[in-house]
């Protein structure tokens, strides 16, 4: 396989990549991007893989002269079959991804925002009897 054609393939699995990422729900622009927001997905092997076929995939997209040797492209078809290997997996439970994982709050903070609330409440009704003089509003 010629240059040329090493190109155009990295391109294309590119896509086929992001695909899949976006499948795991993936948000972002590009393959890194991608790549970062599911990172706690994947596995330590697979988040290796993907970030050596980003970076080929980025130098045959944006350098003129790119080319790639026999050791980096041995490595490039072990890391793609690394990829689709992961990737034709059924999916599988996994932690929620970190945007998920932030959104969700641990139960001590939900009592902080309760007693705050509280507090502020309280506040209010103490400023408004202050202010009104209506200490016994039934008098």
């Amino acid at each position: 396989m010629g240059q040329e054609e090493l190109r155009g393939t990295l391109i294309k699995q590119g896509a086929v990549i992001e695909k899949a990422l976006k499948g795991l729900g993936a948000q972002g622009q590009g393959l890194k991007q991608l790549t970062l927001s599911v990172d706690d997905q994947l596995t330590p092997e697979v988040r290796a893989a993907l970030r050596h076929i980003t970076h080929l995939r980025n130098a045959a997209a944006h350098d003129a002269d790119f080319s790639v040797d026999a050791q980096n492209r041995a490595k490039l078809e072990q890391n793609l079959t690394i990829v689709n290997r992961f990737f034709a997996q059924p999916p599988r439970k996994t932690r929620s991804s970190r945007k998920n994982a932030q959104s969700r709050q641990r139960p001590a903070s939900r009592v902080r925002r309760v007693a705050r609330l509280f507090f502020i409440a309280l506040v209010i009704a103490a400023g408004y009897f202050l202010f009104t003089g209506n200490w016994f509003p039934g008098k």
